[in-house]
């Protein structure tokens, strides 16, 4: 059985926690707004196994690891098409999913640096 790179392991980990955390504050808010970061997550992690390897700088790995990742750029584009939104404050209706893709942008970026912090821990000398 092949063991996981501590990058994969570390993503995976904290999309699971973050995922757990959604569902006890909020169940339609946990599958809704977790579960697609987590599922890019992993294809991001397929896609930085090819380029640039796991064991690329941290910042190469970081920014493949985020602009690799469906959900996020998927997010991307929506803030840029509503983009309206985001200099006005009273169109709280309209402009609801701007928040959800606010909250899948961030998950993009947290869960490769989770990994990127278990890649650090694994890494570093013991004492």
């Amino acid at each position: 059985m092949h063991r996981l790179h501590p990058f994969v392991a570390g993503t995976v980990s904290l999309g699971l926690i973050a995922y757990m955390a959604g569902l006890v504050w909020d169940a339609s808010f946990g599958t809704i707004v977790m579960i697609p970061p987590l599922l890019g997550a992993l294809i991001s992690c397929l896609i930085c196994r090819w380029r640039p390897g796991f064991d690329a700088n941290g910042w190469t790995l970081l920014a493949v690891a985020v602009m690799a990742n469906p959900v996020v750029l998927l997010a991307l584009v929506e803030t840029s098409i509503e983009w309206r939104c985001m200099l006005t404050s009273g169109a709280a209706g309209t402009c609801a999913i701007i928040g959800v893709a606010y909250w899948l942008i961030a998950m993009g970026v947290l869960l490769p640096l989770g990994g990127l912090a278990w890649r650090w821990w694994k890494r570093r000398p013991a004492r």
